[in-house]
Parts: structure tokens; C-alpha cells; sequence
């Protein structure tokens, strides 16, 4: 009876808790658009490095395909693991509104963190 009487409650809560994702979401995307990729190698199912904001064009040619943080640019990416590499985003990123709306929600809830 008493989870019953608290609906309105929680209702009434809910468009306010929707205003400070949607806020949040569009914080994440002006500040980490784009900034979610790394080198993703299908032969050995392996990401080479972490992603950064290359700070200049991205033929540009950055740091070399070394150790577990270098950071290639897209032309390094694809041509390390004999050219099957690619330029992938994570799962999870900012780089629309909905993508952080759901970033923010799994960091939220850490619902699927085991996964």
C-alpha cells in the first residue's frame, strides 16, 4: 500500500531527473565529442591504445604503434595489424546526445558493468 501511494510521488520526480541527464549529456558531448576511439585490431581482437583529442589534422602522424598507451592516429590505425585494423569507437561515449544519455545512465544505474 505504501509503494503504492508513493507513484505521484515518483512520477512528479521523474521529468527533473530527465532535465539533469539531458544537462549532463550535453556537457559530456561539448567536452568528450569524438575523444572515444582507439585502434581496434580484428586479428587479435585487441585495442591498441587509448583514445585522445589528436589536437591537429588526422593524417598528422603521432607517437609510434608502442607499448599499451600509445596512441595511433586513423592512417597509423589501419595500417598496424597489416592493414585490417580500424578506427572504432567504444561502446559507450559522448558523442551525441542520446550516446551520453545512455553513458550516463549505465554509469548511473552500473547496470551491464559486468558484461
Amino acid at each position: 500500500l505504501g509503494l503504492i501511494a508513493s507513484v505521484p510521488a515518483i512520477i512528479n520526480v521523474m521529468p527533473l531527473l530527465f532535465f539533469w541527464y539531458v544537462i549532463y549529456a550535453m556537457l559530456g558531448v561539448s567536452i568528450f565529442k569524438g575523444m572515444m576511439y582507439s585502434c581496434y585490431n580484428p586479428n587479435d581482437q585487441s585495442f591498441t591504445g587509448v583514445a585522445y583529442s589528436q589536437g591537429g589534422p588526422l593524417w598528422e602522424p603521432s607517437m609510434s604503434l608502442a607499448g599499451p598507451n600509445a596512441v595511433p592516429t586513423i592512417v597509423e590505425c589501419v595500417a598496424a595489424g597489416d592493414g585490417d585494423a580500424v578506427w572504432k569507437q567504444k561502446p559507450y561515449s559522448f558523442n551525441n546526445i542520446f550516446t551520453g544519455g545512455l553513458t550516463l545512465w549505465e554509469m548511473g544505474t552500473t547496470e551491464g558493468w559486468m558484461d
